[in-house]
């Protein structure tokens, strides 16, 4: 007879709060640091459930460069009118423009919103395109995107919680994807009595359920994992580009600012070291070596000429194209720093006593 799963997916939960576990769950699960990939959740979240990279995936980050198309830059006024008015009210015009073309465009400034596309949507969402494991109908999915609601992740609990103690068969494949630790910690950052008692509540919540699984079907297998950790942002680092290099567009550059890195592509070949002088002026900022790219596989020009980052941990790019302002956790940096680790737990006997993002895929479904 074939063995069910339980995977409980809890986004960004630190490996540093990994200890709340070890008082909480089986003596079977065993906790393991998680080591992440370049890039945010959407890449981590493909490595991890589909074993792909972006140069295999196709995309990295949440946006994509449009093919040439007309653009936006002739809203351009509207960008330097609002650098005059309160941020609020800044997010107030961006949120018209999200109503008015029925896409969330967050704060893309309004001369460059036509340049870029979204990407798809997460691997575990029903209307992914690409086929994953997760995407047949073997998986029982409970998924925080079913509930509209702020209280979605507990909504979720309740309904797997309600869901297992009915189950009859230990056969059955459940995937819970759980996302609202990732932006509690955005909001009262990566360490802290705040964040201890987010994670510490996650924690008690997820054992419940594990260990309301195993009582029921105690022979499968259980992995309880994140796809990566949280820094603590203690400083900006503005890049101006507009201000200093100038006009974007297809006939000179355009750049993506996620908050941990700059992605630029040069349409005049002539700029480009001009833009690479400008970034690298400041002390903070770094660019991705090849070497780099070939081991994170985002080598693809798709994802721009040059992908430039950041040298530490605890600095976000502020303004960027979430936001004027900086959050108080972050991550999306080189993940060797110790505050992007993720957390591993499972009882099935494996060697290794961390894992790296590539290898989960094989375990969890292998």
């Amino acid at each position: 007879m074939k063995k069910g799963k339980l995977v409980i997916f809890v986004d960004a939960y630190p490996h540093k709060y990994v200890e709340f576990f070890n008082s909480t769950l089986p003596k079977s699960m065993i906790a393991r640091k998680l080591k992440p990939t370049f890039g945010f959740s959407i890449n981590q979240k493909a490595l991890l459930f589909d074993g792909q990279y972006p140069d295999e995936f196709g995309y990295f980050n949440e946006w994509r460069l449009k093919p040439k198309c007309i653009g936006t830059s002739f809203l351009s006024p509207i960008d330097k009118l609002l650098s005059y008015f309160p941020h609020k009210i800044e997010g107030l015009f961006h949120r018209l423009y999200t109503r008015l073309v029925g896409e969330d465009y967050y704060r893309i400034p309004f001369a460059m919103k036509g340049f870029f596309l979204r990407n798809p949507t997460e691997v575990y969402n029903r209307n992914y395109p690409l086929p994953t494991e997760l995407s047949n109908n073997k998986w029982s999915k409970f998924l925080y995107r079913d509930f509209n609601s702020p209280e979605r992740d507990n909504l979720n609990f309740k309904k797997i919680k309600n869901h297992i103690n009915k189950s009859k068969n230990p056969e059955e494949l459940i995937f819970l994807c759980l996302a609202d630790l990732d932006s509690g910690l955005h909001k009262v950052s990566g360490t802290g009595d705040s964040a201890i008692q987010l994670c510490k509540d996650y924690c008690y919540k997820i054992s419940e359920i594990v260990n309301l699984y195993s009582s029921k079907f105690k022979d499968n297998e259980i992995t309880v994992l994140s796809d990566h950790g949280m820094s603590t942002i203690e400083g900006n680092v503005n890049l101006d580009l507009n201000l200093n290099i100038g006009k974007t567009g297809y006939n000179s550059y355009l750049y993506f600012l996620d908050a941990t890195m700059c992605r630029v592509w040069y349409f005049d070949e002539n700029l480009k070291e001009l833009i690479n002088k400008h970034l690298l002026s400041n002390e903070n900022v770094k660019k991705l070596s090849k070497s780099e790219r070939i081991k994170y596989k985002c080598l693809s020009s798709d994802f721009g000429d040059d992908i430039f980052t950041l040298k530490k941990d605890n600095v976000m790019f502020a303004p960027s194209f979430y936001g004027r302002k900086s959050v108080k956790g972050m991550h999306g940096y080189i993940p060797d720093y110790k505050s992007q680790f993720g957390i591993y737990i499972s009882n099935k006997n494996l060697n290794e006593k961390e894992i790296n993002a590539e290898e989960v895929y094989s375990h969890l479904f292998n």
